[in-house]
């Protein structure tokens, strides 16, 4: 499974300036740090230009807003994604909480993350009953 993604870490998304956070509600591209493709493999999240994850490293995985990324970071109340289908996926590891927003639709403000999500945590389910 392969996708296009934006991304960027907790400390990262806290320590951000107020021209990125302005620029983030145009366009991911001026908010988070990294880009390019995401791939699942059998035991882990290639993310070029950026990181590898084995999902047994994995802590905590989930699809929602917190305190670093809100409704507000990527979207404004004009396109869906502020209503639905905007969180981002936040993967926690023991050294890193990562943010990703995987296949966003500049205009409805969607992502796939939901999906990404549940074929994330399938894996790991299976890593783990082996």
């Amino acid at each position: 499974m392969k996708a296009e993604y934006f991304g960027d870490t907790a400390e990262s998304l806290q320590n951000t300036t107020f021209s990125k956070m302005v620029g983030g509600r145009i366009h991911p591209r001026y908010r988070f740090q990294y880009s390019g493709s995401i791939e699942l493999r059998e035991n882990q999240l290639l993310i070029e230009n950026w990181v590898n994850i084995h999902l047994q490293d994995i802590v905590s995985i989930s699809c929602a807003y917190d305190e670093n990324f809100s409704r507000f970071t990527t979207n404004y109340d004009i396109r869906l994604g502020f209503f639905t289908k905007g969180e981002p996926l936040i993967i926690q590891t023991r050294q890193q909480t990562y943010y990703l927003m995987i296949n966003w639709n500049f205009f409805s403000g969607f992502t796939d993350n939901r999906e990404w999500f549940r074929f994330i945590e399938e894996k790991r389910g299976k890593l783990s009953s082996t």
